[in-house]
């Protein structure tokens, strides 16, 4: 899941995932993976990475810009 909310925002932010502050800085990766790993979660969560909100929901990713807050 991580590695696709990382390319998600990359595209979001206009540039290429690896220029961009890893998203570990902003939040546990691997807890966010194990969250989101299994089939059968309702769980929601939403964290902030270099000024992009990011909620991540077990149907998908949703991301808004620092602009628009």
């Amino acid at each position: 899941m991580s590695t696709t909310i990382a390319h998600e925002l990359a595209a979001v932010m206009g540039i290429d995932p690896m220029e961009m502050t890893p998203l570990a800085d902003s939040v546990d990766t691997d807890a966010l993976d194990a969250l989101f790993g299994t089939a059968a979660t309702d769980a929601q969560f939403q964290f902030t990475h270099e000024g992009y909100r990011v909620l991540v929901t077990p149907t998908g990713i949703a991301i808004r810009p620092p602009n628009l807050d």
